[in-house]
């Protein structure tokens, strides 16, 4: 691999007359602004190694590959697929579409998308119930069970474009287990649930969580939690605070989704079946006090 720069690769585009150059970006920026005469090949799509082998079938021509900018990987990535799959003379132009323009080249394509002024999201929104959905898992040192709980309503309120106040309410009878195979002991456990040893759905047939606080993550990334959200989560009628982080995000349709991976001490809701903070001499009874839940929230 030989990392060049701006003016090098254009001295190349002169001098090697076999060179293919290749932005391995998503193909939308490539259509909007990419260098003259290169060819798309995005680098995060499962099969960009076989239309690789289609695109340049002899491995001793010299390739180039380019990107959006020198902070961002995606020609580093493309440059090593290249050469673990056999390509000997590959350049990597990590300054990409940015270094290039900024160094006074021409750049091709439609030029750039100007996004449309959207008036800011006001208002409540009602939370898609059959798109969320709350997963659990459950374990001690022997085994774990995992399964699903689905929202019975909820409603986010925002303003400016942020979320600032919502709750939602989960439906404790709809808690059902996806591990166990067989149907017989599959119910056993989800009754075992639904009991007074664990959630008591009879009398408390709903758990609640309100929304008390919202504060962005400084300096969060695309993929990472940018949201600390604090609330009031009712559960068998006790009422106890929480905090978690989660990632939101307005989708392309406008959606607003929020996914959040956290754990929850059950005992703080008297849920303490098989907890060592409470029993001597469980044995195999054990059961870990920490619920895992898995949050997907869309309105």
């Amino acid at each position: 691999m030989i990392t060049i720069t701006a003016d090098q690769l254009n001295n190349l585009t002169r001098d090697e007359s076999d060179l293919k150059i290749i932005d391995v970006r998503l193909s939308e920026h490539f259509d909007r602004e990419r260098l003259p005469g290169t060819q798309n090949n995005c680098v995060f799509e499962i099969d960009f190694v076989e239309r690789i082998l289609e695109m340049v079938p002899e491995k001793g021509l010299p390739i180039c590959v380019y990107g959006a900018a020198a902070d961002s990987y995606e020609s580093k990535v493309a440059t090593e697929k290249l050469e673990r799959t056999g390509y000997k003379n590959v350049y990597d132009f990590r300054g990409g579409v940015d270094a290039w323009r900024e160094a006074g080249f021409a750049v091709e394509g439609t030029g750039q998308i100007v996004d449309q002024e959207q008036s800011p999201v006001e208002g409540k929104r009602p939370i898609d119930t059959s798109e969320s959905l709350v997963e659990w898992t459950g374990q001690n040192l022997g085994s774990k069970h995992w399964g699903s709980l689905q929202l019975k309503s909820g409603q986010l309120e925002f303003g400016n474009g942020c979320l600032v106040s919502g709750f939602f309410v989960l439906d404790m009878h709809s808690i059902t287990d996806l591990n166990i195979e067989n149907k017989e002991m599959r119910k056993v456990l989800e009754e075992h649930l639904k009991s007074d040893d664990f959630f008591d759905c009879d009398r408390f047939p709903e758990a609640k969580f309100e929304l008390t606080n919202v504060d962005s993550i400084a300096g969060a990334t695309l993929g990472t939690p940018n949201f600390n959200f604090t609330g009031d989560f009712t559960l068998k009628g006790i009422t106890q605070g929480i905090q978690f982080n989660a990632v939101c995000e307005f989708n392309d349709e406008g959606q607003w989704i929020a996914q959040a991976n956290f754990d929850l001490d059950r005992t703080r809701w008297n849920i303490i079946y098989g907890s060592g903070r409470f029993f001597r001499g469980l044995g195999m009874h054990v059961v870990n006090d920490f619920i895992s839940l898995q949050l997907k929230i869309v309105a």
